[in-house]
């Protein structure tokens, strides 16, 4: 028998099991084909995901704090790239009729370096929006919004003192606005913008950044920001360098002044309190200087007297001839008006009450109890008000009731000499 006979008759006789096999070999072909489609298009899409959430930005330097905003025209003039400053605030947002609510809203104050860092052709929409603001596709979705409709907004102020803080006035830290949505923007015009890759990102509320700041910081002339995106391709180091030599002490928090009363100067913090890596760089470059804690407690007591809610400050001395360099670690000084509303002088104890973190913003009150080593005249060190931080919602305040710090305060303990000693002295320790 001839070869191509047999090979006809095996055609013949296995032809199911050939197209069988056919079959398979077709199925998994159109299977593998379809799943490098599929992988494709995911690659695709998650491209174009990325894209719509950074848009050109490559780098992102954010700042705890506020800086100038123009600090970014300068570091673009020296890296000559794009950077665009950023006021960046979190918050929640209602519907109108206050029916829907989302949380996790990004409030940015931007301007048009912002858009021309997108994906898109770099249109501003704030543009010729007068009182408007742009939300994004996602929100406008989510609160079913509409141009020409109000969306209300309640965000977290941006710098100061850290909301964690005990003094920090919890219930000032959150600023509502009433706002008419002037443009919807979709994502391939930047409105996906979020430093984040998330499910649910990109709600965004979009304000001029000269305006979100007027909000936000209305003590403030100069415009500030917290967030600087660049699309530069250069390393995150030369543009690290770059801000190092144009940073100023207002761009860290920082104020220098003339103290009340003493020579030198003075250091102070927006923040009130100092991070420890500004401490650590005042020590290693200013190695003779002193650092001073104000804070305020519950009571001071002696015996059967008590004075409610004052300032006590505890000052670091390291000269040897220093006013406090003979204080041990249980001693006080006291001005005169404090020992003449106890009834004290030196020798005699005075217990101090006051609170301390405990769980969360929970507080717990604890009390030490310190010898008078010596009374001073109330004057001069013995009534330096400019020891008293710029506590928010506090410091400013006209009278006592007037102050509404992060702690409970029981204002009918506050008598009417505290209220003459806050007019004339504020809160000299």
């Amino acid at each position: 028998m001839k070869m191509i006979q047999l090979a006809r008759r095996g055609l013949r006789f296995y032809w199911k099991t050939h197209v069988a096999a056919g079959l398979a070999i077709l199925v998994a072909a159109a299977v593998l084909t379809g799943a490098m489609s599929v992988g494709d298009s995911i690659k695709a899409g998650l491209l174009r995901q990325g894209q719509w959430r950074l848009g050109k930005t490559r780098l992102a330097v954010v700042h705890s704090g506020l800086f100038r905003a123009e600090l970014a025209g300068e570091l673009a003039a020296g890296l000559r790239t794009s950077v665009s400053p950023v006021l960046l605030s979190r918050g929640f947002a209602d519907s109108p009729d206050g029916s829907m609510r989302v949380g996790d809203v990004q409030v940015l104050g931007v301007d048009e370096r912002f858009w021309s860092l997108g994906p898109g052709e770099g249109i501003d929409p704030l543009a010729g929006l007068d009182q408007q603001v742009a939300i994004s596709e996602p929100l406008a979705r989510r609160l079913n919004l509409a141009v020409g409709q109000d969306i209300v907004v309640r965000l977290s102020a941006t710098g100061g003192m850290p909301i964690e803080a005990v003094l920090s006035p919890e219930q000032q830290r959150l600023s509502a606005f009433r706002w008419t949505v002037g443009k919807i923007v979709g994502g391939d015009a930047f409105g996906g913008f979020d430093l984040y890759s998330r499910p649910g990102g990109g709600i965004n509320i979009f304000v001029p950044l000269a305006r979100l700041h007027s909000m936000l910081q209305p003590e403030t002339a100069t415009v500030q920001a917290n967030l600087l995106l660049t699309d530069a391709s250069v390393q995150g180091s030369t543009v690290m360098q770059g801000i190092k030599s144009l940073w100023q002490l207002g761009d860290a928090g920082l104020q220098l002044r003339e103290p009340n009363n003493q020579t030198g100067f003075e250091l102070r913090s927006d923040g009130v309190f100092f991070s420890e890596s500004v401490v650590q760089s005042i020590a290693r470059q200013i190695p003779a200087h002193q650092q001073v804690l104000t804070y305020l407690v519950n009571e001071l007591r002696a015996g059967a007297n008590s004075v409610p809610y004052s300032f006590v400050g505890a000052i670091e001395d390291a000269s040897d001839a220093g006013l406090f360099t003979t204080l041990t670690s249980d001693e006080m000084m006291i001005n005169e008006n404090l020992a003449d509303d106890l009834g004290v002088s030196e020798g005699d104890k005075i217990e101090i009450r006051y609170f301390v973190p405990s769980q969360g913003k929970s507080l717990s009150e604890q009390s030490a109890a310190f010898t008078v080593k010596a009374v001073v005249p109330t004057m001069g060190t013995g009534a330096d008000s400019s020891l008293m931080p710029s506590f928010e919602a506090l410091a400013d305040a006209e009278s006592c009731r007037d102050w509404k710090p992060g702690i409970p305060i029981d204002f009918s303990q506050i008598r009417p000499e505290d209220e003459q000693y806050w007019q004339k002295y504020k809160g000299s320790p």
